[in-house]
C-alpha cells in the first residue's frame, strides 16, 4: 500500500476519484448541514483535508461552493495535509 501511494497518483484511486465531483459535493453538503446546526454557522469555513492526495476532492468542494454558495466560498479556508513531497507541492 505504501509503495502503491509513492509509485504515483495513478495506481491509487479513491471513491472521490471516481465519483468526481459528486463526491465532493455530498461533503459540502454534510458539512452545510452540520453549519446549519452549529452556533458558528455564521463564521468563515475552516475545512482541513488529511490526505489531500492531488487535490481532487479540494477542487470538487471549492467548486461547488463558488457556485452555490458564493459569499461563504469567500470567507473559506481550504488547508491541504499530505505526507508525500510530491503531491504536497502540487
Amino acid at each position: 500500500l505504501k509503495q502503491l501511494y509513492y509509485d504515483g497518483i495513478e495506481g491509487w484511486t479513491t471513491p472521490v476519484e471516481i465519483f468526481q465531483p459528486w463526491y465532493g459535493q455530498a461533503v459540502v453538503h454534510w458539512i452545510m448541514d452540520i453549519r446549519s446546526k452549529a452556533k458558528e454557522s455564521n463564521d468563515d469555513l475552516v475545512i482541513v483535508e488529511i490526505g489531500a492526495g492531488n487535490g481532487t476532492l479540494a477542487k470538487s468542494v471549492l467548486d461547488y461552493l463558488k457556485n452555490a454558495q458564493p459569499e461563504l466560498y469567500g470567507r473559506s479556508y481550504y488547508i491541504t495535509v499530505d505526507i508525500s513531497k510530491r503531491l504536497s507541492q502540487l
